[in-house]
């Protein structure tokens, strides 16, 4: 991500607070539009934004150059240790418990 924001002249970190900001931005104008319609109607904002976001990757140029994995996935799997501690912590918090109750569920009920 360094080496994209050096060859847009920007840093990481504001790239990282323009995300922050438009995802608070994007919560309170959610939590509006919500407060204004129905909940059967929150199809249409999602089909809107989904449909630009569409037209801007049909609209961005082909790269230059392609980079490809040069193993297969299994390899893959194997030399990236902390991605396979990852996938396993996921698992157990979302680890059923209950038919309708995750881990994380049961844990901050207990709490409250």
């Amino acid at each position: 991500m360094n080496a994209a924001a050096r060859e847009a002249r920007t840093s990481y970190g504001t790239i990282r607070s323009h995300g922050s900001l438009r995802t608070a931005l994007g919560g309170y104008a959610g939590g509006v539009y919500w407060s204004q319609f129905q909940l059967t109607y929150l199809w249409f904002p999602f089909l809107l934004l989904n449909s630009a976001a569409i037209a801007v990757v049909l609209l961005l140029p082909a790269l230059e150059h392609s980079y490809s994995v040069q193993f297969s996935f299994a390899e893959g799997m194997r030399r990236n240790r902390s991605f396979l501690i990852f996938l396993a912590g996921s698992f157990l918090i979302n680890f059923r418990v209950h038919p309708d109750q995750t881990a994380t569920a049961v844990s901050s009920q207990t709490c409250s």
